[in-house]
């Protein structure tokens, strides 16, 4: 070993004394021979994220496959399979499938109705996912004839309009009374200007959740600035949902990263994006809308993701949780599960559960498998049964 050491010393002094030679006599050829290698590795990193985008941009604007009972979004098939089939046992074993049946969950929410949300509306758009604008409507473009056709077409496509207040001012701004109406008149917006449905989510202006105080019951979900993700059953505040926070410049590796470790470990990530370059009014952290729209590519590419809105997801969440703290009545032929969901609960949502065998059905009625594995229960109907 002591043999070895000497030789590697040796070698080492013959490449360093060869190297200072190198460069007294010929430093241009000293530099590339030493800079190729580094050179090489940007080469290859480049590589790596070109062909990553590559990959993803067929799926940016990719139709999404939707159930027609839920028409919430349906999760791919396992590789080498056309369809799942039916439980055929006997016993119940009820389930319910996370996040939809994918394997992790993503919402887009973007602050402030700004001018570059209008402008970047129809790339957005054509990527065929929900996505949720939270509304100041006191910020003049807000309001503009072409950001009320923009915010109604959003509407149509399925997104969620959610309340940022009137006026995005800071809490210490307001008294008890005005901070209550600054809530409810960016509700009155959204609904009779815009022709919205009263919207069950919040975002807090700067982060600052003091506004609690004056939800006066409106709200099921509200969402902070503070990093982090959600978790099938866990314990985090609907009223305080944490987020991945999109600083200056980001890009899509880095929302592909954290697409990839929602699915990983389970959870929903939800994205908080400020300003969409290119714009003439970068308000905040801006950051490419492409690299946007890229990482929905690659969230569908994957098929294991979904991305619906903070409504449409944290619903499907706070009921997965509401059900299965039910304790069914019945026996071991049959049982029924009965709920009550909370005030304000949107209307037309639904679970996708699994059983091991026999039939499940509501209000009389059997409820058919959906070849991508599941039953799809209605929340509206507040029951449901089973039977060997």
């Amino acid at each position: 070993m002591q043999r070895n050491l000497h030789r590697k010393r040796f070698f080492r002094g013959i490449i360093t004394i060869m190297s200072l030679h190198l460069l007294r006599t010929s430093p241009l050829i000293a530099c590339a021979v030493f800079a190729a290698p580094l050179l090489f590795a940007v080469a290859c990193a480049g590589a790596a994220s070109g062909d990553d985008f590559s990959a993803d941009a067929p799926f940016v604007n990719s139709a999404v496959e939707r159930s027609p009972v839920s028409n919430l979004a349906l999760p791919a098939l396992p590789d080498g399979t056309t369809a799942i089939p039916a439980p055929a046992g006997t016993d119940c074993d009820l389930a319910i499938l996370n996040w939809a049946g994918f394997d992790g969950a993503a919402s887009y929410s973007f602050d402030d109705g700004q001018p570059s949300h209008v402008a970047h509306w129809p790339e957005l758009k054509a990527t065929g996912v929900p996505m949720t604008f939270y509304l100041t409507p006191n910020m003049h473009t807000t309001s503009s004839d072409a950001a009320v056709a923009a915010w109604k077409d959003a509407l149509s496509a399925g997104c969620e309009l959610g309340n940022h207040t009137l006026r995005h001012d800071h809490y210490s701004a307001y008294t008890a009374d005005t901070a209550n109406a600054d809530v409810a008149d960016c509700a009155t917006y959204i609904q009779t200007t815009l022709g919205g449905s009263a919207s069950c989510s919040f975002a807090y202006p700067y982060g600052e959740t003091n506004w609690k105080n004056n939800f006066g019951g409106r709200f099921l979900f509200a969402r902070t600035i503070n990093s982090g993700t959600v978790k099938p059953l866990d314990s985090t505040d609907p009223l305080g949902l944490p987020v991945f926070f999109v600083d200056a410049g980001q890009t899509h590796s880095a929302f592909n990263a954290a697409l990839d470790k929602s699915a990983s470990e389970k959870s929903w990530v939800i994205f908080l994006f400020h300003s969409l370059l290119p714009t003439d009014s970068n308000w905040y952290a801006g950051v490419q809308a492409s690299d946007v729209t890229a990482s929905i590519g690659h969230a569908k590419r994957g098929g294991n993701i979904w991305v619906d809105t903070v409504e449409t997801v944290g619903s499907y969440w706070l009921a997965q949780k509401t059900l299965s703290a039910v304790v069914p009545t019945g026996n071991a032929d049959a049982k029924t599960w009965t709920w009550t969901l909370p005030a304000g609960y949107p209307s037309g949502k639904y679970l996708r559960v699994t059983v091991s065998g026999g039939t499940l059905s509501q209000s009389g009625v059997d409820i058919s498998w959906n070849p991508r594995g599941f039953y799809e229960v209605s929340l509206d109907n507040g029951s449901l049964s089973w039977r060997k």
